[in-house]
C-alpha cells in the first residue's frame, strides 16, 4: 500500500472466515464487516468491499447479489458516506446526456453488469468515480 500511496484497499476472495480486525503496522485490517461506525474527517463512512458475479453468470445469481447489495445500501442510505470498492465485473460506458453517475472517461462498451451498476448508482445517488478522471496508460494498475 505504501508503494502505491494507497489509503484504502479492498481484497476480495481472501477466504478469511468470521469477523474481526487486527493492526498490521500502521494499517488496520478489517474482514467480513465493521461492527462500529468508522469515522473519516467527521463523517460516518460505510465501505462495502464487493466482488460481483461476472457477466456470464446466471441471471438468478446476479439478481441475488444485487438484492443483497441493495438491501445493505438501503440500511445506510441517508446516514453515511458510501464507498463501494471492489470488482463489479462491469463495463459501464461513458457519460450520456443527463446521466450524472458516469463520467466521460469510461469504457466504450456497456454490458449487463454495467447496466445493473448504473441502476444502483441512479437509485442511491452514487458515482462511478474512476470514470471522471483521465488516466495515462502507465498510471493504470492491473494486478493479475
Amino acid at each position: 500500500m505504501e508503494k502505491w500511496n494507497l489509503d484504502i484497499v479492498v481484497l476480495t476472495e481472501t477466504k478469511v472466515k468470521g469477523r474481526g480486525q487486527e493492526r498490521i503496522g500502521e494499517w488496520i485490517h478489517i474482514w467480513s464487516g465493521v461492527d462500529k461506525d468508522l469515522r473519516v474527517f467527521g463523517y460516518n463512512v460505510s465501505i462495502l468491499g464487493i466482488y460481483s458475479p461476472d457477466n456470464n453468470r446466471l441471471v438468478t445469481e446476479k439478481d441475488l447479489f444485487d438484492d443483497i447489495l441493495w438491501s445493505n445500501l438501503e440500511k445506510i442510505r441517508h446516514k453515511d458516506q458510501v464507498f463501494i470498492i471492489g470488482d463489479m465485473n462491469a463495463l459501464i460506458g461513458k457519460e450520456e446526456k443527463g446521466n450524472p453517475d458516469v463520467g466521460t472517461s469510461g469504457e466504450e462498451k456497456v454490458n449487463n453488469n454495467g447496466l445493473r451498476l448504473r441502476d444502483i448508482c441512479e437509485e442511491f445517488d452514487l458515482k462511478v468515480q474512476n470514470t471522471f478522471f483521465q488516466y495515462r496508460k502507465e498510471h493504470l494498475l492491473h494486478l493479475e
